[in-house]
């Protein structure tokens, strides 16, 4: 894949090679290799990244104020019943689909979508929130976390693995982050 990005000489622009190679857009074994490399210029096909990723979380691009995860749920599975007290969060589906569901507290969710293949989902702070796969393949998507939510670059390839790394502390924002959820989140 050629971009005007190959191009350019790093020390010219004063960006490191790394970037470069992000913005090349490089293609590896088939899948698009993604680094997240902080809080510099970066540029990928997020509809092909997000279809081709298998783990339930990983982590494409962490900025100084949102964040950008790829997502992958099986068939049966579900992100989680969970609120983040002071983060919005955008979601969009790029394969499968599903059912959101979200309201006023973990016990009252009155607002519930079919979704699937181009439907987006806004979830504003405070809100309870759960996406459940409701097909046969799966639930392909990606979310845009404001503020940054999660450890930069990190991959987590099942929602156990996620649950794990975040009790061990393992999945916390960079410290150089300038906007982080303060107010926290619960799970169901």
């Amino acid at each position: 894949m050629t971009t005007a990005y190959q191009e350019l000489d790093s020390e010219a622009v004063g960006w490191p090679t790394i970037t470069l190679a992000v913005l090349a857009g490089m293609v590896k074994d088939g899948f698009m290799d993604i680094t997240d490399n902080g809080p510099n210029p970066n540029a990928f096909n997020i509809e092909d990244a997000t279809t081709e990723n298998a783990a339930y979380r990983r982590v494409a691009w962490t900025g100084k104020h949102l964040q950008v995860t790829l997502m992958s749920i099986e068939p049966g599975g579900a992100i989680g019943l969970e609120v983040h007290h002071g983060t919005d969060q955008f979601l969009r589906i790029d394969a499968g689909k599903g059912r959101v569901k979200m309201g006023p507290s973990k016990d009252d969710l009155p607002y519930q979508q079919d979704v699937g293949d181009g439907w987006s989902i806004q979830v504003p702070a405070g809100t309870w929130h759960d996406v459940e796969n409701t097909g046969d393949e799966a639930l392909r998507l990606y979310t845009i976390y404001a503020p940054t939510h999660h450890a930069q670059g990190i991959v987590q390839n099942t929602p156990e693995d996620a649950e794990k790394d975040e009790d061990q502390g393992k999945d916390e924002p960079p410290s150089w982050v300038e906007e982080v959820d303060t107010k926290g989140e619960e799970s169901a």
